[in-house]
């Protein structure tokens, strides 16, 4: 028993040098990591506990901001917030990582949010939706095809409330999601969503 945990210890440092571009970033990690086997190994297990925590949190973090790149880049006439992450659900891994970005029409009073979920339990509720044609049917939704995404992403839009949402599923752990308000048709939806840079997200996240 004690060889695969220490074996766990192991795997982590790997995946902090490897993973993690940056020297000084990796050292603090990997620093960290060793502490915790210390104190694993002198029986000290609350702190070997808080030495780890503390490890893939930075883990998770350094994985959230790669993700948060491959978020769509504001489509013309169009700005872009910085994407927020919530730091207490990416550092977790049972509640996963949620990471959101918003953007807003430069003339007009459009805006759109788009949001990524993964390693969530929702995510397992949304696969339903993309495995039953008519579930999604029902709920108003429409299939639309997206490079890398073989199941495609599922629209909706309200003309007369001038809103709607697409959503689509990657690798059976992902959701994304974007929603826009205030505009004309959903073509602003069908251009985010296309693109969503999802090959680079499925290698931040070791997807095939």
């Amino acid at each position: 028993m004690k060889s695969r945990v220490v074996s766990t210890f192991g795997a982590l440092a790997v995946l902090a040098a490897a993973s993690l571009p940056g020297t000084a970033f990796a050292d603090r990690v990997t620093d960290r990591i060793d502490k915790g086997k210390a104190h694993y190994e002198a029986g000290r297990l609350p702190a070997a506990a808080r030495e780890l925590q503390w490890a893939i949190g930075r883990i998770k973090r350094r994985m959230a901001d790669g993700i948060a790149k491959t978020f769509p880049a504001a489509p013309e006439g169009w700005t872009v917030r910085k994407a927020r992450t919530s730091n207490r659900q990416a550092v977790t891994m049972l509640q996963g990582m949620v990471i959101q970005r918003r953007y807003r029409q430069k003339s007009g009073r459009g805006t759109a949010n788009a949001q990524l979920i993964a390693d969530n339990p929702m995510v397992a509720m949304m696969v339903t939706m993309f495995a039953n044609p008519a579930f999604a049917q029902n709920a108003g939704y429409e299939r639309v095809d997206v490079e890398g995404l073989p199941q495609g992403a599922l629209i909706k839009f309200d003309e007369r409330r001038r809103r709607g949402d697409v959503i689509a599923m990657v690798g059976g752990r992902v959701f994304l999601k974007i929603d826009a308000r205030n505009v004309e048709t959903g073509d602003i939806l069908r251009t985010m969503i296309r693109t969503w840079k999802v090959a680079d997200l499925k290698k931040q996240l070791g997807l095939p």
